[in-house]
């Protein structure tokens, strides 16, 4: 993503209302990414994907930049710093982007910046929602036993998408039984004595359908 549109970006500097920049020099810092050394005021990293190819030709040292221009191109650094948090995030764990975004904005970064970021993330595929639903679907079932509506819910509720859900659901059920976790509940509340009509409602609410409760039960019957 190119930030085209700097208005809903306001800088803490009241160094940000100078008209124009003067790029001293610029050095290469890895594939794509560059260091901005202004005449005045700190220097900056940008990633050229975050610039359009107008923008681009003017970065070079010696050059002077309008009002416009240098707004645009601060923008990009801001996205570079809010990238540089998303990765350590993300190297940490898999995240889904609502609670990457939400993340982001704690850590003080603007919403444009936070988006430019994250759509460059997801095209390199180091930001994934499906990742991350399947990730957090294996890890909720080595401490919960829930059925497909509730961990569907879960997934809702953590920013996917509904059709990433019902596809990371799939996968995860094409290597775990749904059946096999009711069971597992179902003997859990066995083993704490309680009542057939409280633990249907238990199995209900931990996601389970009624049709599938039934069969488990009729299972242990003729066992």
């Amino acid at each position: 993503m190119q930030i085209s549109d700097y208005s809903s970006f306001e800088t803490d500097s009241k160094d940000s209302e100078t008209v124009y920049m003067f790029i001293d020099s610029i050095e290469e810092v890895s594939g794509g990414c560059l260091k901005v050394i202004p005449s005045k005021g700190p220097s900056f990293f940008i990633r050229l994907d975050y610039v359009d190819n107008e923008l681009q030709s003017k970065i070079n040292p010696y050059q002077s930049l309008n009002e416009n221009e240098t707004e645009l191109l601060l923008a990009a650094g801001y996205a570079f710093l809010s990238e540089r948090d998303a990765l350590n995030y993300l190297n940490r764990s898999e995240h889904s982007r609502f609670l990457l975004t939400q993340k982001l904005q704690k850590k003080g970064h603007r919403i444009e910046a936070i988006n430019c970021s994250l759509d460059f993330l997801e095209q390199k595929n180091y930001l994934s929602d499906r990742r991350y639903a399947i990730s957090w679907l294996r890890n909720r079932r080595i401490s919960k036993s829930e059925g497909r509506k509730k961990l569907f819910q879960h997934l809702l509720a953590r920013g996917i998408s509904k059709s990433i859900a019902e596809d990371a659901l799939d996968e995860f059920y094409d290597e775990f039984s749904e059946f096999a976790m009711l069971e597992k509940a179902y003997s859990k509340c066995l083993k704490q004595n309680l009542p057939e009509d409280k633990i249907d409602k238990k199995l209900l609410l931990w996601g389970f359908s009624f049709s599938m409760i039934k069969e488990v039960k009729n299972s242990y019957l003729k066992n």
